[in-house]
């Protein structure tokens, strides 16, 4: 009995030293400290997954080989010539931004007199915090310049111009919208949606992911 006693008087004597009460901010602050350690974690699993993924090889279509005009190329806000062909000087400034990173280089991409600027130029360089990396995922090289399949999109953007007016509504009964589906209907390679191998007008204009010929038009 006595010795019940006795462990009893040290466990009452300790019990300040087991439990003690918290503030609202010690107890927020511990809360944090947890939840953090828990996020750096997971961030560091999927860090670590993709981090083991292969990088794709990138390949190109070959135009800039091929075209000493670079016709194929890349050129929009650049410097032209008077003849409507890329300058070769300021493609290269943009290439060498692009390669190097260095804000100096895109300063110095040679930019034509008219109203447009480049676009985010320096997007590529930004990281995904959210998913995989950007870089991991393969892009396709674009149909090379002679191809019917880069004809294909012109033709599709030509009538897409001349259909701007016309209601999204109107587009099965509209003749512009005939004229243009049926001009479709005769390439030899057009990439864009149709249904049972025919472009029509409830695919006209419309894009090829999932979904995208669900619904109306708007």
């Amino acid at each position: 009995m006595k010795r019940c006693q006795l462990l009893l008087f040290f466990f009452i004597g300790f019990l300040p030293f087991i439990c003690w009460a918290v503030s609202n901010d010690t107890f927020f602050e511990l809360q944090r400290d947890q939840r953090q350690n828990k996020c750096h974690t997971a961030k560091e699993a999927v860090s670590n997954f993709d981090i083991k993924k292969p990088w794709p090889y990138q390949s190109n279509n070959g135009d800039q080989a091929l075209y000493s005009n670079l016709r194929g190329n890349f050129g929009k806000a650049l410097n032209h010539f008077s003849n409507g062909y890329l300058n070769p000087a300021a493609y290269d400034s943009l290439v060498k931004a692009m390669q190097s990173g260095v804000v100096a280089d895109f300063n110095a991409i040679q930019i034509g007199t008219g109203t447009v600027k480049l676009v985010n130029p320096q997007g590529a360089f930004a990281f995904t915090l959210t998913g995989i990396d950007g870089w991991i995922n393969r892009i396709p090289p674009a149909p090379t310049f002679a191809s019917a399949e880069t004809a294909g999109e012109m033709v599709e953007v030509y009538w897409t111009a001349l259909c701007r007016d016309v209601n999204f509504n109107d587009f099965g009964t509209d003749p512009i919208v005939a004229s243009a589906v049926a001009d479709l209907n005769s390439l030899s390679d057009f990439k864009g949606p149709v249904v049972g191998g025919v472009v029509t007008p409830g695919t006209f204009l419309r894009g090829n992911t999932p979904g995208d010929l669900i619904g109306p038009y708007i």
